[in-house]
């Protein structure tokens, strides 16, 4: 098989997954379209794209994901992913990008709930959570600041709490921002048009924007992970105004690095030896 028809498979399988969507969320008069649509566009321009390249790769799935809809009118795309910002150094397009900054506190205390649920089914425990959350975010603002000097990408950055606690000020800013006009519609969440009720770990269902969680780590962690992510992110904690909470904190960096360096990176290469 050859590594052109193995992409397409892929593709193919995220097709399917976009129509699994859309049955759960349209009725089944619009479903039947959409699926008629998306398949057809999916057939007809697949073999036109270079998929070795980024760009081209990203205009075949704006393209697709508009092609269920009358794009005579002026339409714009908006694609909600986790750590797109690492694609973006290599797309050369003009894209209007917003990150959204959260305390990585609060981060971590709403992933934990999936070490029983989720995380433990493909292998991962609890410093692999807490060593994935701190890479991520660490990584994640030095591609922010590459991002930055790109003049095609607009970046904007916003904070998770002014979001959920200021939304209608928040919402009227990003819309500014990406050039469509702002409507009170955006005020409450959905999915193809029906209400959405999130997609947290919990399976806790939101009837509206929720500040639930908010500021809520001291709570939902345990006194260790605090202090894992105080050390580890101090610097990026201070910078975004979140305080510490370093009264309890009874951990050294060089406590993390044993606990790093004993779970990743030593082997005990002389146990296998016959002496």
């Amino acid at each position: 098989i050859s590594n052109k028809e193995k992409k397409k498979k892929i593709y193919k399988v995220t097709v399917v997954a976009w129509l699994e969507k859309y049955k759960k969320y349209q009725s089944r008069a619009d479903f039947f379209i959409t699926k008629k649509k998306l398949i057809s566009y999916y057939n007809k321009n697949f073999d036109k794209y270079n998929l070795n390249n980024i760009n081209h790769i990203f205009d075949f799935v704006k393209k697709l994901a508009l092609s269920p809809y009358n794009t005579r009118n002026k339409k714009i795309l908006i694609l909600k992913e986790t750590s797109f910002e690492f694609h973006l150094l290599k797309i050369n397009l003009k894209i209007y990008f917003l990150k959204l900054n959260r305390d990585p506190r609060d981060i971590l205390s709403a992933l934990i709930p999936g070490l029983k649920n989720k995380y433990k089914f493909i292998g991962e425990d609890y410093y692999d959570l807490i060593f994935s959350t701190f890479i991520r975010y660490s990584l994640s603002i030095k591609a922010c600041d590459i991002i930055k000097n790109k003049k095609i990408i607009k970046i904007k950055e916003i904070k998770f709490e002014e979001l959920v606690l200021k939304t209608k000020k928040t919402l009227k800013d990003i819309s500014k921002f990406v050039g469509f006009e702002y409507s009170d519609k955006l005020l409450n969440p959905t999915m193809l048009k029906k209400k959405f009720k999130g997609n947290n770990l919990e399976n806790q269902k939101f009837k509206k924007i929720s500040k639930k969680n908010i500021g809520k780590w001291q709570k939902r962690l345990d006194q260790k992970s605090i202090n894992y992510m105080e050390i580890l992110l101090k610097n990026e904690i201070l910078i975004n105004n979140y305080k510490l909470d370093t009264k309890r904190n009874n951990l050294s960096l060089g406590d993390i690095y044993s606990e790093l360096n004993d779970k990743y990176f030593f082997k005990d290469r002389f146990s296998k030896l016959n002496i």
